[in-house]
């Protein structure tokens, strides 16, 4: 019975002890982690065209080295980046980040309590203040691989006269060089992003191809536009 009532009296003391220790503060210098999901287009630089129909997905992982340097990798879907053609593509770059401003629950704590809008304070300097924006540029290579069909065509007509054209898949391979810029908002550990980027690529797999000319036309730069959200860690 003893020693029944001492470990009740020592779970309690502990249970108190616990209680009494502050809660440790999410601090975003020591979470040097972040795990994206985003979803956007990735279509052909060149304009209207048959490669203008890809939707993208993606998860990406990012680590900070510093508050400036990181890493980014990840796995990205882009559905139908001509019709019955998709890519899986595996983006890996370096990150440089431009200024850290805070969180927004923060920032908006600081702002109701020491910024005071005046005459020799603009409306666009408020709202830099409310809205903390960090800018983070990006560069690196993604390989990736064609999926499906090697090539894909339609028919157009006018005036009676037909004829085909579409895009020819060179090989299933691909390499891109990228570069882009990413623009963040973080509210507590939820990083909002969005992220555009152009796509270069290296291995020259699309050709596009027209019964009205003998020569096919090849496709290299891409452009896509991502939106999502993280979580810091």
């Amino acid at each position: 019975m003893k020693n029944f009532v001492a470990l009740i009296l020592g779970l309690l003391v502990a249970c108190s002890a616990s209680a009494q220790q502050p809660k440790l503060k999410f601090n975003p210098a020591q979470s040097q982690n972040q795990i994206a999901v985003s979803g956007g287009i990735y279509v052909s630089a060149l304009g209207n065209n048959e490669l203008n129909e890809g939707i993208n997905y993606g998860v990406d992982w990012y680590h900070n080295f510093t508050p400036v340097f990181g890493l980014r990798g990840g796995v990205a879907f882009v559905e139908n980046i001509a019709s019955n053609i998709h890519l899986v593509r595996l983006p890996l770059g370096v990150t440089l980040r431009v200024g850290h401003s805070g969180s927004v629950v923060d920032r908006l704590a600081y702002s109701a309590t020491q910024y005071v809008l005046s005459d020799d304070h603009s409306l666009g300097s408020a709202l830099l203040t409310f809205l903390p924006i960090d800018l983070e540029f990006t560069a690196g290579l993604t390989p990736g691989m064609l999926l499906r069909s090697r090539e894909s065509k339609s028919t157009s007509t006018i005036d009676g006269d037909s004829w085909e054209h579409g895009v020819r898949v060179r090989g299933p391979f691909s390499l891109t060089a990228d570069v882009g810029a990413s623009l963040s908002l973080r509210i507590s550990r939820i990083v909002l992003r969005v992220t555009p980027m152009y796509h270069y690529s290296l291995t020259d797999n699309f050709d596009l191809f027209s019964e009205h000319s003998t020569d096919a036309k090849s496709v290299r730069g891409f452009m896509s536009a991502m939106c999502g959200a993280s979580w810091m860690f």
